[in-house]
Formats: structure tokens, sequence, C-alpha cells
């Protein structure tokens, strides 16, 4: 992996560089393996290890501000570390009435809004946090929901994040061993940020991710003007992120992250198709699949809908081929495959 990074990924930019840790997905005790424990312990690993802790033991950048996101979330416009009270992309639902701040500083993290609402409140945080004084225990459901209800993109200083990650990975296994299932470490993450008394400034804005989700930044997906499959160019009030993991469809089109090719960044492999630019506007209906792939009738969508389905399948299908045109251009001789004729199925 290290070869590979240092092959395609380093002549895009000496910033872009790989950190690699333990695996630590073992679940004490079974046979099986939880893997989102890689997130808490392999942050701290980055963060002790590559960012580097002082002898005072405070982490080497304090004050650089890092954005943690999933491997199935990528950019839609470059983030920076402001959040003007003036600008129409902030949209914020939570906590409406208290001022955003315009930084992220230490002692004030920011998040994206998750509906994970306060139910980690009634866990057994004495046991979770090995604390019967714990900050945790002092909040309401309330202030759960809209203090600590987050997810990423995770915000926060360096000085923020190794507190957090610190405990984050010490809660996250008493977390899933309370609760086991696939939010536990999202659940230890918002026990750790309370139990550390660093509530989140949750904005609904950073992403974009479940169609259907009104805590999610489509309202800014919403006003773009048709046809919506069109470059992007000039949107300057979109959603810093697009998280992929939905299986999207609309018209004769789809997009499900674990169907695209292994193969796709090669010199052989065809690129993805593009959709139509009007994929939004002119094609109001999504195939429906069941496991045994029988036909059934198309599902009517709404325009609202079926321009959001149409937004996730355009940006996938922009990004993944301009990533892979890159790759060719670079890598492979005049016979690379440049067709864009690769179309997932419908089911």
């Amino acid at each position: 992996m290290q070869s590979w990074h240092d092959t395609y990924i380093t002549p895009m930019s000496r910033s872009f560089r790989v950190h690699f840790t333990p695996a630590f997905d073992h679940v004490e005790g079974e046979s099986t393996k939880y893997a989102f424990f890689n997130k808490p312990y392999g942050t701290l690993h980055f963060l002790e290890n590559e960012i580097g802790i002082g002898e005072d033991g405070k982490i080497k950048k304090p004050d650089t501000v890092f954005v943690l996101i999933d491997p199935d979330e990528f950019f839609l416009r470059p983030f920076t570390n402001s959040f003007p009270s003036s600008s129409p992309s902030l949209i914020r639902t939570r906590d409406s009435k208290v001022p955003i701040p315009p930084l992220v500083t230490t002692g004030s993290p920011f998040a994206q809004t998750y509906g994970l609402g306060g139910s980690w409140t009634n866990y057994d945080l004495d046991a979770i946090t090995g604390d019967p004084n714990s900050m945790a225990k002092r909040w309401s459901a309330s202030d759960a929901t809209n203090k600590f209800a987050a997810g990423p993109p995770y915000i926060a200083t360096g000085t923020d994040m190794l507190s957090i990650a610190r405990k984050w990975s010490e809660f996250v296994r008493p977390t899933h061993k309370y609760k086991p299932g696939l939010l536990a470490e999202m659940y230890a993450w918002c026990i750790a940020a309370a139990h550390l008394n660093l509530p989140h400034t949750l904005l609904d804005n950073f992403m974009v991710s479940n169609a259907d989700s009104s805590a999610e930044g489509w309202k800014l997906v919403d006003a773009i003007p048709a046809p919506s499959c069109l470059e992007e160019d000039g949107w300057e009030e979109l959603p810093w992120f697009l998280h992929f993991c939905q299986f999207v469809r609309v018209g004769e089109f789809a997009i499900h992250k674990r169907k695209i090719p292994r193969d796709i960044f090669t010199c052989e492999s065809p690129m993805l198709m593009d959709p139509p630019p009007d994929l939004g506007e002119n094609y109001p209906y999504k195939t429906q699949g069941d496991i045994s792939k029988k036909e059934r009738p198309n599902l009517e969508l709404n325009p609202k809908m079926a321009k959001r389905y149409a937004f996730q399948i355009c940006s996938f299908t922009r990004v993944v081929n301009a990533a892979a045109e890159y790759f060719k251009k670079q890598h492979c001789g005049p016979d690379a495959n440049y067709e864009r004729t690769w179309k997932q199925s419908l089911h």
C-alpha cells in the first residue's frame, strides 16, 4: 500500500500522506469482529504517532483543525474553517437559537447533525466511563440530541481531537459491550465528548447522504438550477461532503459503492457512463428490485427526490471519472481505455 501510494498519490501533492495502523477490530472474548473499533483507535494512533505528542503530553499541533471523515465521504467543495453568520449555506436545526461560532477553536468542536438522539443518556455510564461523577451523566436527553448527536465530518482542533480520541478509544469497547450494534462507536464519541464537556456545534449542511433526511444539507441541493447534473462550477453554496453510503437509483441509472469495479483505476478498465444532464428533471422514477432480482413496477419519484438522487449519482460519477482519468493520463500509455461505458445493474 505504501508503494502504491508513493507511485500514484504522492505525485498529486506531497501534502497527501497515508498512515498505517494495526487492526483493532477484534471483539474481546469473541471470535467476531467489529470493524468500527478501527475508527477511534486508528484516529488515536494517527494523532499520537503521525502528528506526535510532546514531552508535556500535549499534541504537537494543538491549534491545527482536523476534519475526520468516513472513507465513503468525498469533497464537493473545499473545506475552510470559516462560518460567517451571514452565509446562506449554514443550516442549523439543533440549538438554532444559539449563535454559530465563526471558527472551530479549542473548546468548540463542530460536526454534522446525525439522528442519534439522546438514548445514550440511559446507558450504564458508570460502567462505560468508569467514573461515577462523569460529566456525561449531567446532560439531559434533549442536550444529548442538540449538542452531542454528532457524526462525520467531526471537526476539532488538535487539542480537542486528541482529548476526544483518547476517551473515545477508552469508552468504545464498553459501549459496544453494553449496546452492540453498527452505531456503537458513534455513541461512544457522543459519550466521550459529553464526558469532556465539549458540546458540539451541529450543522446540517456539512454533508448529504440520505435523500429523505431533513437534517442534512439538501436545501442547498434543492436550490441548484436545472439541469442539476451539469458541472458544478460556480456552485459555492453546496454541502462540503457527499457521504455515499446509500444505494441510489433514478431513471435508468444506479450507483452503489460496493458495486464499482475493483479495477476501475487501471489502464484497461472503462470509466463510468455519464448520466444525462437532465437526469434529475426528466426521469421521475426509479427501478425496484428484490433479492431474487425479479422485475417490479417502477416507483414514481416526486421532482425533489428525483433531483436529489440524480445529484448523488452525477456527483459520484464525476468524482470517480475524474480520478480514473487522472490515473490514466499519468500512468498509462496511448492505449489506455477512456471509454465511459461501465453502467451498474439497476438491481
